[in-house]
């Protein structure tokens, strides 16, 4: 008899199928379960398909609640099964969530930029920060406004590789100027962007003169928060990377350290070390933290903590924990 598990939030009743259990025992179901597989023969492995990526947005939809991997017949699973209220994605009832509509523009499932920058007017400078490091942002600034000076207003849009902190380092540029010059920016605009399109400052460069009637609009929230997947029995993580928020705080999707810049449904070691976790953890209690939630400093510091992908005494390399995984 085939045994099917999905992955679940318990606060919401949301759930994804994560396929058929592969015990390690055949015919001998102890718990001990190697890995998941959705389809037949000849359809993708899990870290290939559509639900690769539905669950990488499920983590960030659901950062801080409580999340588990079901296992069919057990007390949780039918109860989940059977509640009215509960919704899967990508199942076909008039309730549940079609992967088109769930995944429908959300900003994680883009791959990051790598076209050449098209040609603009003379009024438009387009660039890319070449690493993510404020003296590169300053100097790159500092050459598009340059060329930029002779127009009576300027746009200037700046891609950046990761996250980082706009805010803070946009200030730290004015600041270092000097105050006679800021003049030569308050005609200018600058939009800074994600390479993976997400809007992270757009606004005036320098704050307008007192005679001008526009007054500046605040900055927006600047993603500079990291997150794990914690298995809170077993004392193991999963580093998830930057996350990207909205105006309210909430993740809108992670983005782990890759270069060039790649989708986290697209880096198949860490997907495959989530698809892995989630089969050697089953019904354990799981949760998405994000580094600005209170509780993720205490679970990050307990004693024997284990972080799967690095490299620490107590840690495991994506080498070492995917080694001989037939998943």
């Amino acid at each position: 008899m085939s045994i099917y598990g999905r992955f679940a939030c318990m606060d919401c009743k949301i759930h994804l199928s994560l396929g058929k259990a592969i015990y390690r025992t055949p015919r001998v179901p102890d718990n001990r379960i190697l890995y998941f597989h959705l389809g037949g023969q000849n359809q993708p492995i899990n870290t290939q398909s559509i639900d690769n990526a539905a669950l990488w947005k499920l983590l960030a939809d659901h950062a801080g609640h409580r999340l588990r991997a079901l296992v069919e017949d057990s007390t949780d699973y039918d109860l989940l099964i059977t509640d009215s209220e509960a919704r899967r994605i990508g199942g076909d009832s008039n309730h549940d969530i079609p992967f088109e509509d769930y995944l429908q523009d959300w900003p994680g499932l883009l791959p990051p930029s790598s076209a050449p920058l098209p040609s603009l007017s003379p009024s438009h400078e387009l660039l890319r920060l070449p690493h993510p490091s404020f003296l590169a942002f300053e100097r790159t600034l500092l050459r598009a406004s340059l060329q930029l000076s002779s127009q009576p207003q300027g746009l200037i849009t700046l891609l950046v590789p990761c996250p980082l902190p706009a805010s803070s380092w946009l200030s730290r540029f004015l600041q270092r100027r000097q105050p006679a010059s800021l003049d030569r920016y308050r005609h200018l605009s600058l939009r800074i962007l994600h390479e993976a399109h997400l809007p992270l400052y757009e606004g005036p460069l320098a704050t307008p003169s007192p005679s001008s009637p526009s007054p500046a609009p605040s900055l927006p929230p600047t993603p500079s928060s990291y997150a794990h997947l914690f298995c809170h029995h077993c004392h193991v993580m999963l580093f998830l990377g930057s996350a990207s928020l909205d105006d309210t705080g909430r993740p809108l999707f992670f983005l782990r350290g890759h270069t060039p810049p790649l989708p986290n449904h697209h880096q198949q070691p860490l997907s495959r070390a989530l698809w892995k976790l989630l089969a050697d953890h089953a019904e354990h209690e799981l949760s998405v933290l994000v580094s600005d939630d209170p509780r993720y400093a205490h679970t990050l510091a307990e004693a024997g903590t284990c972080e799967i992908g690095s490299d620490g005494p107590s840690d495991l390399s994506f080498e070492d924990y995917l080694h001989n995984w037939p998943g």
